[in-house]
């Protein structure tokens, strides 16, 4: 800590490095860690099902996260069902969310930050379904930071958190590292 101190007074420029440094070295290597790779290498089976998976996109981060989990459900062969935030929880979403659930397709909440009630009362249903909670289902949230954004949430969920890229090359390389080979593959080679 010390250290990084000094790094701080001497080095300003060089305070992300020693940061990184620093927490790799107390946390270990995994927590410093940037997943830029496409959705298919996050390791699924390894979160229970009943842990929703929260994308925390920064605003000019200039990506949405809608599209790489759905094609990610169409390799796998797994149903989607697409939910818009809203200020609570109404009956038709309920139904969406309770049969996805049992039949182990994917709920996508977008713009979580726009509809922080409906975000809220969907902790006790996601944590108090029992046995009809099938291991395929999922529910991915993605959200913008928000203040009122409920904490345990963050908390209890699996977060992906990104950040808008410095640089020309840093945006390219985040661009190009959401680009498969399968729509590679696709494109006209005219």
């Amino acid at each position: 800590l010390e250290k990084l101190l000094i790094v701080r007074c001497l080095c300003e420029d060089r305070i992300a490095i020693a940061a990184t440094s620093f927490a790799q070295a107390i946390l270990g290597p995994r927590h410093t860690q940037l997943s830029r790779g496409p959705l298919s290498t996050l390791e699924l089976q390894a979160q229970p099902a009943r842990v929703p998976l929260l994308f925390l996109l920064q605003p000019g981060a200039g990506l949405d996260a809608t599209g790489p989990i759905c094609d990610l459900a169409r390799k796998r062969r797994i149903g989607v069902r697409l939910l818009t935030a809203a200020p609570s929880l109404d009956l038709g979403a309920r139904k969406t969310i309770a049969t996805a659930m049992s039949q182990g397709h994917w709920v996508v909440v977008h713009n979580c930050h726009l509809g922080v009630g409906m975000v809220t009362e969907l902790e006790p249903i996601i944590r108090n379904t029992q046995s009809e909670l099938s291991q395929d289902f999922r529910l991915w949230l993605t959200s913008e930071p928000h203040p009122d954004f409920p904490i345990t949430m963050i908390k209890d969920s699996y977060t992906i958190a990104s950040e808008a890229p410095t640089g020309l090359k840093a945006h390219l390389s985040q661009v190009f590292s959401w680009v498969s080979q399968d729509t590679l593959d696709m494109v006209n080679h005219a």
